[in-house]
């Protein structure tokens, strides 16, 4: 899914469960579908929250990865200020990793 950018801001609609794994959970940057010197602010939005991080903030603290042909900066959900929707929604995201995690410990183990 591609976002769209606003106001030298960054925004893409993407699910919770869309997240890498690697960095101990982190949001992917298509680099290929950005201009960026027109470009200040990420902003991705789920159901739950909506997570923000400057472009310099997001190529500093990020690092580079190419996933089927496309450059991608993997920037760790730690980085992001994360703004919850509802009080109720950072307990269904912590459940929803839990699950994850569980699913890939039975998945690594069946292989």
């Amino acid at each position: 899914m591609k976002g769209y950018v606003k106001n030298k801001t960054y925004y893409k609609y993407e699910k919770e469960t869309g997240k890498l794994r690697m960095g101990g959970g982190s949001w992917s940057i298509n680099l290929d579908e950005l201009d960026l010197n027109n470009v200040d602010k990420i902003i991705y939005i789920t159901h739950y929250a909506q997570y923000e991080i400057t472009l310099a903030d997001a190529m500093m603290k990020g690092f580079m990865r190419k996933f089927k042909g496309e450059n991608k900066l993997i920037v760790p959900i730690k980085n992001w200020n994360i703004t919850f929707k509802n009080q109720n929604d950072k307990q269904r995201l912590e459940e929803i990793k839990e699950r994850s995690s569980d699913e890939r410990s039975i998945h690594d183990k069946i292989q």
